[in-house]
């Protein structure tokens, strides 16, 4: 399982009918974002499933994320679990590796 933070973005100069909420993954370097809460969970959700996909080609997985509890004032933290947890941490270490330059070419 990982981490996740999602948060209300607070820049007045947002374009109307953007997105008001960001997701951010530290651990695989990842981003997305939602117009509401809920749709951000389930952009987050859909980001992990298609890494997961693309990268070590496994569709199918399901992703669970379960909320931690409020970081702060429209802030809160998100844990994401998967149903084959290998994935996961191969997914997690392979991002690790490209961002360190430790990926065997």
């Amino acid at each position: 399982m990982i981490v996740a933070r999602i948060y209300r973005e607070q820049e007045p100069d947002s374009e109307p009918g953007a997105p008001e909420w960001a997701v951010e993954v530290e651990a695989i370097d990842a981003c997305t974002e939602g117009f509401t809460r809920e749709d951000a969970i389930a952009m987050l959700v859909d980001l992990i499933e298609g890494m997961i996909e693309m990268e070590l080609k496994r569709p199918g997985i399901k992703v669970r994320v379960t909320e931690l509890g409020d970081d702060g004032p429209d802030s809160f933290r998100v844990i994401v679990d998967v149903d084959e947890p290998a994935l996961l941490g191969a997914l997690v270490l392979r991002h690790q590796r490209e961002s360190r330059g430790l990926t065997v070419q």
